[in-house]
């Protein structure tokens, strides 16, 4: 429901250049894994403090730890990071 949410206030929804996941951990896979040599990826929000809110709840999330399995599974042994 979130994501139609956020998708009714583009332009053009249907865009191929726009990527939704159901979840932050999906997202920020799918982000590292459009991204290119060179690219920058950036990642705003979401997490406060090692966790998301959802409905209230506290849910443990740390980008970073997403970001090194990443690496880690696609045979990346180094990433930069700003």
């Amino acid at each position: 429901m979130i994501i139609e949410k956020v998708l009714s206030g583009f332009k053009h929804p249907d865009d191929p250049s726009i990527h939704t996941a159901p979840n932050r951990k999906e997202a920020v896979r799918k982000a590292l894994s459009l991204s290119e040599e060179e690219d920058i990826v950036l990642l705003t929000s979401g997490c406060i403090n090692g966790g998301q809110i959802v409905k209230g709840k506290s849910i443990p999330h740390s980008d970073e730890r997403v970001i090194e399995e990443y690496f880690a599974e696609n045979g990346c042994d180094q990433q930069q990071s700003i």
